[in-house]
């Protein structure tokens, strides 16, 4: 049963206490005083802010699950599409496109080259969908899911590389591995102006279907 390796590169995420207690429907001095009395914990991340793995600390601890809508934009645009394989790199179809892939495909790759290709094609910023950047965490990792369900349809050959870019809005993009490898992302981690980039990967089998679980 053959497997493709999907690797993340996240960039730490440092979310505003406001958006919290939003999404929370509290006060922000409320979350101060569960700080201080030890309910729930502290931020962890860069200049006090809260990190994603410390939001979903705090909601386990109140066993508490945001409630969203999910936009009607994603589904049109996105759980209608699916990806191809073309020329090395993967490319996401919408249902509207008109034009025959192979001929879309190569004239992005001749004007952008391969990976600028793939990243003009396939991001997505979440914040014109919702401006809570905790909200923003949950939409992401729904199109994260579909995008893996979509990568075992198209059965890459090379490692799949997602990025979900910005420490506070979340903007998604997804690449399949360069030939220059690991030290080709390193310098575009760098590019992007990623402060902390966590990396971590999965493994999805092609014959059934692998949730993202970080």
């Amino acid at each position: 049963m053959r497997e493709v390796t999907i690797q993340f590169r996240e960039e730490e995420k440092c979310l505003p206490k406001s958006h919290l207690a939003e999404v929370l429907k509290v006060s922000s001095s409320t979350i101060s005083r569960w700080i201080a009395k030890g309910k729930i914990p502290g931020p962890t991340g860069f200049n006090g802010k809260f990190t994603r793995k410390d939001v979903e600390t705090i909601f386990e601890i109140l066993n508490y699950k945001p409630v969203i809508k999910f936009p009607i934009t994603i589904k049109i645009k996105w759980k209608g599409s699916r990806f191809i394989i073309k020329d090395g790199g993967i490319f996401w179809v919408s249902p509207e496109a008109t034009m025959d892939d192979d001929v879309w495909v190569k004239d992005l790759i001749d004007e952008f080259k391969l990976w600028n290709a793939q990243g003009i094609n396939n991001h997505v910023h979440i914040d014109p969908i919702v401006k809570n950047s905790i909200l923003q965490l949950i939409i992401s990792k729904e199109l994260i899911s579909y995008w893996i369900e979509q990568v075992r349809e198209v059965k890459p050959k090379k490692k799949v590389i997602i990025y979900w870019n910005s420490s506070v809005d979340s903007l998604l993009c997804i690449y399949l591995m360069p030939e220059e490898g690991e030290e080709f992302l390193e310098k575009f981690d760098k590019y992007l102006g990623m402060r902390k980039c966590i990396i971590s990967e999965i493994e999805v089998q092609m014959h059934f279907c692998i949730n993202l679980a970080r």
